[in-house]
């Protein structure tokens, strides 16, 4: 069922929030011990209860439920059945079983070069080196800000000289006062809510999350990524989530609103 804080691995008894948090990554698949697998193919945000007598899995607010059943006789066959699904995982490169060197942020290009200097005046191995977070002008224009990254260029081909490849954090979120917004929110390209106000992250602006499950949208933001970091040398990406900043689903609200829902029996 994804991440969890919690230290056992049979979930019977367990109730789980099904939604993305700081320390909190939903992936609604189960394994069951009567040989089948069930993916729960919903992005709302909702409820997995693993109850004694039935299972019952909730979408608070969707206008559509999906999901997979997979069949096999071990555990082994439900998740390759499942990789087949939603995608096998890449052999990772010679580069990625390294070092990689990241802290919360560089602040500038001159400082990440530095570090890097540093490193290879002292000799110390190091394969990868990580932008984070803000070294954009807006969330998310998906591009260096120019006053404190003004040759990203020049900043790879030290890199690449010196045996380090860069990564870049590419966040989901859009500021309302970006370059970006208005063309995403006229082609359908962000996220939407069905009451309340239309914000995803209220964090160093007030920002939407774009729709990943839209081709289109996904479309969009890979243009932008390739124009400004692919096509100048960067090649690695950190798609990060950035813990959507929503409220605590209040339980006394559940117990007047049942959103859609399904009960699988005993499981």
């Amino acid at each position: 069922m994804g991440q969890y804080q919690q230290d056992f691995l049979n979930l019977k008894g367990a109730d789980l929030e099904l939604a993305h948090r700081s320390s909190q990554a939903s992936v609604p698949f189960l394994i069951s011990s009567r040989g089948y697998g069930f993916l729960w193919n919903n992005p709302a945000v909702g409820r997995a209860v693993f109850g004694k007598n039935t299972t019952t899995l909730e979408a608070y607010a969707t206008q559509a439920l999906d999901y997979w059943v997979i069949a096999g006789d071990t555990p082994k066959e439900l998740i390759s059945g499942y990789a087949s699904v939603t995608g096998t995982v890449p052999r990772m490169p010679e580069y990625g079983l390294g070092f990689w060197q990241c802290k919360l942020r560089y602040q500038t290009q001159e400082e990440l070069l530095n570090i890097a200097r540093e490193y290879k005046r002292r000799n110390l191995p190091i394969d990868v080196i990580v932008i984070d977070f803000f070294h954009w002008p807006k969330q998310d224009e998906w591009k260096f800000d120019p006053v404190y990254w003004p040759d990203p260029e020049a900043m790879v081909e030290e890199l690449n000289q010196m045996g380090i490849s860069l990564m870049v954090s590419v966040w989901p979120m859009v500021d309302k006062d970006s370059e970006n917004f208005p063309q995403m929110q006229e082609l359908g390209y962000l996220t939407r809510c069905d009451r309340g106000v239309q914000t995803g992250l209220s964090f160093m602006g007030d920002t939407i999350h774009f729709d990943a499950t839209n081709p289109a949208a996904r479309e969009f933001v890979w243009d932008k990524v390739n124009q400004n970091y692919y096509q100048k040398g960067i090649h690695i990406f950190w798609l990060d989530e950035a813990e959507p900043e929503y409220s605590v689903y209040s339980f006394d609200n559940y117990r007047y609103y049942r959103g859609p829902h399904l009960q699988i029996g005993n499981v």
